[in-house]
């Protein structure tokens, strides 16, 4: 049985482009280059091929806001992160480092549709399982969450003969043009927003950038984590404010025409 849900928002044809879902964790002390190479071999199967990344930075949600949320330290050249991938299929990436764990979906021209959250996150879950009885079999240290992610990426194509400005003033409601100046329509608009959880758990960040032929949207939710907490709470309403905030935000007619917005009962 599943122990997540999926949005009460539903779309035919939604503009996602790419989700990711991440539990960052304490460092663990005994973790090295060697166990990523090891790890591999539990996931071959679904992920054939391992990339090397940079590393990110840890991050955490401070109350009152402080104008720096990572937290830069000094990293060791090794290990960084590393990438497990299918080549064939490449929808699908798990994504690991010493206190990091994630798993992205992106559209690709397989054609396979958009996952529904809850079985997206259950095979998430699974994973971070897995790693966990990883760390505890090699006696790496304890995998103790401290933060979850979740990352939704939308493209908003524009319509025929639309602006990028255009398309992104018709979705999310930015002038187009500033009113009563000799500025012409904007070549290039961005917009980025945070917005702090109501009971101070943690935030969401939007932001809204035109590109060449269509609009990027991002929203990012972050939640800290108690220590011994079960972070799949965390990880449920972090998606709940995602996927509500793109609601909230966007055009009540852009989601019905564009992306077919299904009426829930």
């Amino acid at each position: 049985m599943t122990r997540f849900t999926s949005s009460q928002h539903s779309f035919k044809n939604p503009p996602v482009y790419e989700t990711a879902l991440s539990v960052q964790f304490d460092e663990l002390p005994g973790f090295s280059a060697v166990h990523f190479g090891e790890f591999h071999e539990i996931v071959r199967k679904e992920f054939p091929v391992a990339k090397d990344a940079a590393r990110l930075q840890e991050v955490h949600e401070y109350f009152p806001f402080r104008a720096s949320r990572i937290v830069l330290r000094e990293q060791p050249v090794q290990p960084n992160r590393v990438m497990y991938c299918d080549a064939v299929d490449p929808q699908r990436l798990l994504q690991l480092q010493p206190d990091r764990i994630g798993y992205n979906w992106r559209r690709s021209d397989s054609g396979k549709p958009y996952p529904r959250f809850d079985d997206y996150a259950d095979r998430f879950v699974s994973f971070v399982e897995q790693f966990k009885q990883f760390c505890s079999d090699r006696q790496l240290g304890e995998v103790t969450p401290n933060l979850v992610e979740v990352t939704y990426v939308n493209r908003i194509e524009c319509h025929a003969k639309e602006t990028p400005s255009g398309c992104l003033n018709r979705v999310f409601g930015l002038s187009e043009t500033p009113n009563d100046t000799f500025l012409p329509a904007p070549e290039q608009t961005s917009l980025r927003r945070m917005f702090s959880f109501h009971d101070l758990s943690g935030r969401l960040y939007t932001e809204v950038d035109t590109q060449a032929d269509h609009v990027l949207q991002r929203l990012i939710a972050r939640i800290n984590v108690t220590r011994g907490e079960d972070f799949t709470g965390p990880l449920q309403l972090a998606h709940d404010w995602v996927t509500d905030a793109f609601v909230a935000l966007s055009d009540v007619e852009a989601r019905e025409s564009d992306w077919q917005q299904e009426v829930t009962l």
